[in-house]
């Protein structure tokens, strides 16, 4: 067994525990081979097992435990709740604006749908995937800059982190939306991150700066633009699968609990593939993920109509309703389609 360290600090109340610095009972040695070993975040800490942190030099079976223990507490992740309880959270839920009616009541609760503005909401990951040209990335940039309006307009006031794993991501189109809808276009970009992600491993360390960003830049959404594409540039052939579905599933954890802490939504975009054993009367379109990708989102299928029309299919919720809406795409960017359209 390794020597575990030993420190004076004495924090017994989990709240005050902010950051891995204020875990008692490590020093600053323990902190420094954390922060070597790329974990730097109370969310890392929680989401590891012992095993993990046993093989950093120098942290033994008690520190890693201890490490977890108190992230875990310090988040709020080993409290049961009432039912009670839970609604009340659920009553704190934001939410932001698609720009389209049609779209933001597919997306609310049936009981809440006339009475608040609707939309995407807070610690959820809403998925949106569809064959290219369906506005997949137009939905994530109209999120971006409605996340900047007051509430009463449907935005949380907030700035926005988007992770560009295709080239999407485009401030001309940013600029001619917020042109056509008369918003401050240079003020919408100041408050837009927007990063370049080029493997996996990159999008994960990308998530865990991305809590500093969340407590510091205000951040009120996460848009991953998407997840599919480096899934399918990294991983090749069934005998990689297992090994595709753990890095799945480690970033959907990661965005699931910067979701519940930062009571904040996340939007991801996913690709899609073809199903070879699909009847001739079905939709051979499936998303690219599996069951893992299925059991972690809120699931849209979007796909083309004419005259620039979406349809916008729910396929998967754990709280709303199976339907449908259609919006359309403009120079504003998502609308509702006009009645006599």
């Amino acid at each position: 067994m390794k020597k575990d360290e030993k420190d004076e600090k004495d924090i017994k109340n989990p709240k005050d525990i902010k950051d891995i610095k204020d875990i008692p009972g490590i020093g600053e040695a323990t902190i420094k081979k954390l922060y070597n070993s790329g974990i730097v975040t109370l969310i890392q800490v929680a989401n590891s097992n012992p095993k993990r942190l046993q093989e950093i030099d120098g942290i033994g079976d008690e520190t890693a435990f201890n490490l977890i223990e108190n992230a875990r507490e310090a988040l709020g992740l080993n409290n049961f709740l009432s039912g009670v309880e839970i609604e009340r959270d659920e009553e704190k839920i934001n939410r932001i604006t698609t720009s389209s009616k049609e779209l933001n009541e597919l997306l609310t609760p049936p009981k809440l749908r006339g009475k608040i503005i609707g939309g995407i909401e807070s610690m959820l990951i809403t998925e949106f995937y569809g064959m290219f040209g369906t506005a997949k990335s137009q939905l994530g940039f109209q999120l971006a800059i409605n996340v900047q309006l007051p509430k009463e307009k449907g935005g949380l006031e907030g700035s926005a982190i988007v992770l560009d794993s295709e080239g999407t991501f485009k401030s001309s189109r940013i600029k001619q939306m917020c042109e056509a809808r008369g918003y401050n276009a240079d003020k919408i970009l100041q408050n837009i991150y927007c990063a370049k992600v080029i493997s996996t491993d990159h999008l994960n360390k990308l998530l865990v700066k991305a809590e500093q960003y969340i407590r510091e830049k205000n951040v009120k959404l996460i848009v991953v633009d998407s997840i599919a594409a480096l899934l399918r540039k990294e991983f090749h052939g069934r005998d990689q699968l297992p090994d595709r579905q753990a890095t799945l599933n480690e970033t959907l954890t990661i965005l699931q609990n910067l979701a519940d802490v930062y009571n904040i939504p996340i939007y991801v975009t996913n690709q899609v593939m073809s199903r070879p054993d699909a009847m001739f009367f079905m939709d051979p379109t499936i998303p690219v993920g599996g069951n893992i990708m299925g059991h972690a989102t809120c699931r849209v299928y979007l796909r083309k109509a004419k005259d620039n029309k979406r349809i916008a299919q729910l396929v998967d919720s754990s709280s709303l309703p199976m339907g449908e809406a259609v919006f359309r795409i403009t120079e504003a960017g998502i609308e509702d389609v006009e009645e006599n359209e």
